[in-house]
C-alpha cells in the first residue's frame, strides 16, 4: 500500500482484530502502526461517549473476480500478514510435492516461504487476481537465480513498445481547443479543456494497461480529448460538429467512441438536448451494450467529473456557497446519476478504475445527502 487504507484498519479494529494478525489486510509498516494507533483510540473515544462508528458504502478494495466460478472473493494484498499467511498455507497444502520441484520465494518484506510445484491445482485459493499468489516471475524462477534475472523478469529486449502517440493527437488536441474554446467548468472559471486533458490522460492510462485495448490506445485518447465536441455543440446550428464530421477527420474507430459516449447526437424539435433525465437513464442503459473502448472513455470521463463534484462539494461546505444550483440537476438526481454509473462500471468494466469510482461516488452521494 502507498498510503495507510484507513477504512479497512478502521474496520479491522472494529472486528477486534489486532494490529500484524494473520486475519488482518494491512502490511505491517510503521506509517500503517501509527494510523492503526490513532484509529484504535478515536474509535475507542467515539463508542466510550456513547457514539456509533460506521462505514456506510465502503466496499472492500481487494476483491477479484475467481475466474473459475465468477464470483467476488477476497484476496489478500500479499504483503500483508492475511497474504503471507495465506501463502504458506497453500504451499504446505500442495499435495505430493515434490521436494526437487519445491521453491522458494523471498517478499520484499523478507518472509521466506515454500511454492508448491507448478501444477498446482487451477482451483487454488490465491491463484487467482491482481493480489494473487504465487507472482508469476516468482513461479517461473529457478531455486537460487537472483531474482532479477528469472525467464519472467523484465529486460529491454522483451519489453514491448509503449503504443504510439503521433499527430493525430495534437491535431485532436487542437481541434477541441477550438471547438470550446470560451467554455469553462460549471460554476468556475477552469478552461473546459483542462477537463478533457485529464479524461484523456486517464483513459491513456486505462487503454495502455489493457492487453485487449493497448493496440488501440492512440484511438482512445482522442476519442477522450473529442468525447463531448459533438454533445456540446449541439445547439450551434452550422457550427456544430456531427459524428459524421468526425468520422470523416479522425476515422471510424474515433467517431464510434464519441457517439458512444454522448448523450445526444442530435437536436430535438426544440433544438436543445432533450430532458435530462431521460438523457441520462439511457446513457446508463446503453453502458451495458457498449464496447470496451467507449468504456474505457466514458469510465474516464465519470471519473474525473466525480473527483470534481466531491472536491468542489468539499470546498463549498467549507465557504458556505451553493454548490449543486450549478447543475442542471439537484443534488438528489447528481447522487442518483452517478450511483447508477458506478453499478453500470462495476458489471461491464470492473477493475482497478471501477472500484476508484465506486469510492469516489459513495463520497458524493454522502455529501449530496447532506445537501
Amino acid at each position: 500500500m502507498s498510503r495507510p487504507d484507513v477504512y479497512r484498519i478502521s474496520i479491522e479494529i472494529m472486528k477486534g482484530i489486532p494490529y500484524g494478525d494473520e486475519r488482518s489486510f494491512i502490511p505491517v509498516t510503521p506509517e500503517n502502526e501509527g494510523s492503526w494507533r490513532r484509529l484504535e483510540e478515536q474509535i475507542a473515544e467515539i463508542r466510550a461517549s456513547g457514539g456509533v462508528v460506521d462505514l456506510p458504502g465502503y466496499e472492500n478494495e481487494y476483491r477479484e473476480v475467481d475466474p473459475e466460478t465468477g464470483r467476488w472473493i477476497e484476496v489478500p494484498p500479499p504483503d500483508s500478514p492475511a497474504g503471507l499467511a495465506a501463502a504458506r498455507t497453500a504451499a504446505a497444502s500442495a499435495d505430493g510435492a515434490d521436494d526437487q520441484d519445491v521453491r522458494e520465494y523471498v517478499t520484499d518484506t523478507g518472509d521466506v516461504f515454500e511454492l508448491p510445484p507448478r501444477d498446482r491445482p487451477s482451483w487454488a485459493p490465491l491463484d487467482v487476481g491482481r493480489y494473487g499468489y504465487p507472482l508469476p516471475a516468482a513461479w517461473e524462477r529457478e531455486p537460487g537465480e537472483p531474482r532479477e534475472s528469472g525467464p519472467m523478469a523484465p529486460s529491454t529486449d522483451q519489453l514491448p513498445d509503449p503504443p504510439p502517440i503521433s499527430g493525430r493527437f495534437v491535431e485532436a488536441v487542437e481541434y477541441a481547443r477550438s471547438m470550446h474554446d470560451g467554455q469553462v467548468r460549471k460554476g468556475t472559471d477552469i478552461p473546459y479543456l483542462g477537463h478533457l486533458l485529464a479524461v484523456a490522460a486517464l483513459a491513456m492510462e486505462d487503454a495502455a494497461t489493457d492487453p485487449d485495448l493497448v493496440d488501440r490506445t492512440e484511438d482512445i485518447a482522442i476519442a477522450a480529448i473529442l468525447h463531448d465536441v459533438v454533445e456540446d455543440t449541439i445547439d450551434r446550428g452550422r457550427r456544430r460538429v456531427t459524428v459524421p464530421m468526425l468520422r470523416q477527420r479522425f476515422g471510424d474507430e474515433v467517431a464510434s467512441i464519441v457517439d458512444g459516449c454522448s448523450d445526444a447526437t442530435e437536436p430535438t424539435a426544440d433544438g436543445d438536448k432533450g430532458p435530462w433525465r431521460d438523457r441520462k437513464q439511457a446513457y446508463v442503459d446503453h453502458l451495458a451494450e457498449a464496447d470496451r473502448a467507449t468504456l474505457c472513455v466514458s469510465l474516464a470521463d465519470k471519473r474525473h467529473n466525480a473527483r470534481c463534484i466531491v472536491d468542489d462539494a468539499r470546498a463549498a461546505d467549507v465557504d458556505g456557497t451553493d454548490f449543486w444550483g450549478r447543475f442542471n440537476a439537484g443534488a438528489a438526481d447528481q447522487a442518483w446519476y452517478y450511483g447508477e454509473l458506478a453499478s453500470a462500471f462495476d458489471r461491464h468494466r470492473p477493475g482497478r478504475a471501477a472500484r476508484e469510482l465506486r469510492r469516489t461516488v459513495d463520497e458524493l452521494r454522502n455529501l449530496a445527502a447532506h445537501a
